[in-house]
């Protein structure tokens, strides 16, 4: 038994073997009968990699990349592309939460949306939170009298509503409701 989770990744890829990671300890075993690859394993922060993993929930994928690169101060985050998130994204540019976005066209057929993360001049993040709301598995929706206010008015609630995805704020004021994606601030 190794511990250590760059350890234990590299003799479980090396030796065809088993690892598993709890709370930063890794434990590779030979009984196990799963296979583990090592892809990704020193990649830079939102990058795609070589290999595509489909995923449950696609919104707090592109949030959890956002928040990484945020966290170890890239200038940008990489997120495969669809037309939510880049709606996403284009609320968080309005909203002045990142300073821009992009989206790629590679040699794949995926577009890539590159958010360019926004800093202080204290090298300090504009964007302190993001947080998922609804989830594949428990949808939460807001009626227009019912949409949150998030740290009160000083961030914003991500809603997709029957026009489009828009802020709490935006909702409020056409006096409609929807599905609350999340929290931002």
């Amino acid at each position: 038994m190794k511990s250590g989770i760059g350890i234990a990744a590299v003799f479980a890829a090396d030796r065809g073997l088993t690892c598993v990671i709890l709370n930063s300890a890794a434990f590779a075993s030979e009984s196990w009968p799963m296979r583990v690859s090592s892809l990704g394993l020193g990649s830079r922060v939102g990058n795609l990699g070589r290999a595509t993993m489909s995923t449950t929930d696609a919104i707090a994928d592109m949030l959890t990349r956002i928040r990484n690169a945020n966290m170890v101060g890239s200038d940008f985050a990489l997120v495969p592309a669809s037309r939510v998130k880049i709606a996403i994204a284009k609320v968080l540019r309005d909203e002045g939460f990142i300073k821009d976005y992009e989206v790629l066209r590679g040699n794949t057929p995926q577009r890539v949306i590159k958010v360019h993360l926004k800093y202080t001049e204290e090298k300090e993040t504009v964007l302190n939170g993001l947080k998922r709301v609804s989830k594949p598995g428990l949808r939460v929706y807001a009626g227009k009298g019912e949409i949150p206010r998030v740290y009160g008015g000083l961030g914003i609630a991500v809603l997709s509503t029957t026009q489009g995805i828009m802020t709490d704020k935006q909702a409020w004021q056409k006096g409609i409701g929807g599905e609350i994606l999340c929290y931002v601030w």
